[in-house]
C-alpha cells in the first residue's frame, strides 16, 4: 500500500506546485519469467546475503525441470535458465532483488510494481522521462 500512497503524493506535490506533470508505464513483460539465474545469485551477493543463502537460492532456481503442454502434446523435459516457480513463496522478493537499482541515475521518481514500472516528473522541455524509458530498456 505504501508504493500507491506514495506516488499519490509526489503527483499531488507537483500539481499543487503549479507545474505540470509527466507520467509514463512501463510494462514488464513476463516478468517473473525473465529472472536471470546467474545474475540474480550475484545480485544477492552483492546484498551481502550468506553464501550459503546464495546457494540454496541457486539450487532452488536451477535443481528443477519444466515441461509444456500445448494441443495435447507435451514437450521435452527443459532445465530452465530464468525465471522463478510459480506460486513460490520468494517469487516477489527474488523479482526485487533484480529490478530493484533500476531508478540509479534517473531525473525522475520510479516505483516498481510487480508487473510493470511507473515514471512521474514535472513536465520539462526536454522529456526526461524517454531518457528514463531508454535508460531501463537497456
Amino acid at each position: 500500500m505504501t508504493n500507491p500512497l506514495t506516488c499519490l503524493d509526489k503527483t499531488t506535490d507537483v500539481v499543487d506546485r503549479g507545474k505540470e506533470l509527466d507520467v509514463g508505464y512501463l510494462k514488464i513483460l513476463k516478468a517473473f519469467d525473465s529472472v536471470n539465474h546467474r545474475l540474480l545469485v550475484v545480485r544477492l551477493s552483492a546484498y551481502k546475503i550468506a553464501p550459503g543463502g546464495c546457494k540454496w537460492i541457486k539450487i532452488f532456481l536451477t535443481d528443477r525441470t519444466v515441461r509444456m503442454q500445448t494441443r495435447g502434446t507435451m514437450s521435452n523435459v527443459g532445465l530452465p535458465l530464468s525465471g522463478v516457480p510459480q506460486g513460490a513463496v520468494l517469487n516477489s522478493l527474488l523479482f526485487f532483488t533484480c529490478v530493484n537499482d533500476l531508478s540509479v541515475g534517473l531525473d525522475s521518481d520510479c516505483f516498481l510494481f510487480t508487473n510493470g514500472i511507473k515514471l512521474i516528473g514535472p513536465l520539462t522541455k526536454e522529456c526526461q522521462l524517454y531518457r528514463g524509458d531508454n535508460r531501463i530498456a537497456e
